[in-house]
């Protein structure tokens, strides 16, 4: 019969797989949606991914809305210039901006960003389950 109790090694293969996994996660370029003034999310969405260049840390994705027309801009951009782009966002003579900014892989639009997200919470989950015992 197996033991439910895991010993010192099985911990550390525990540990060891959760690090690993993470470390997968975050070694890849960063990878975004990409468009311009596209007239709706989906059309944005069609072409996939895009790898960013390694100073783009950070997704971006801007929603505009003008005279009842909708517009969005998705893109690779590092985190200063989307923190000071964010800035703009809000309503201004009858024209609306909101900008997000987010650093998983498809996160401005889709993508795998949950599932890599899932993976790495339930490894962790996984690892306090054990280490508790």
């Amino acid at each position: 019969m197996i033991s439910p109790v895991l010993d010192s090694n099985m911990k550390c293969l525990l540990w060891g797989f959760l690090i690993a996994a993470s470390a997968v996660v975050s070694a890849d370029a960063l990878s975004c949606y990409k468009c311009i003034d596209a007239s709706n999310n989906m059309e944005c969405m069609k072409n996939g991914l895009v790898k960013c260049l390694d100073w783009q840390d950070t997704c971006y994705g801007k929603y505009t809305v003008k005279n009842m027309v909708y517009f969005y801009t998705k893109d690779c951009i590092d985190a200063a210039t989307c923190a000071q782009t964010q800035k703009g966002d809000g309503t201004t003579a009858g024209t609306t901006v909101q900008t997000s900014c987010c650093r998983l892989d498809g996160c401005n639009g889709g993508g795998r960003a949950l599932g890599q997200v899932t993976l790495v919470a339930l490894l962790a989950a996984v690892v306090v389950v054990v280490a508790s015992e």
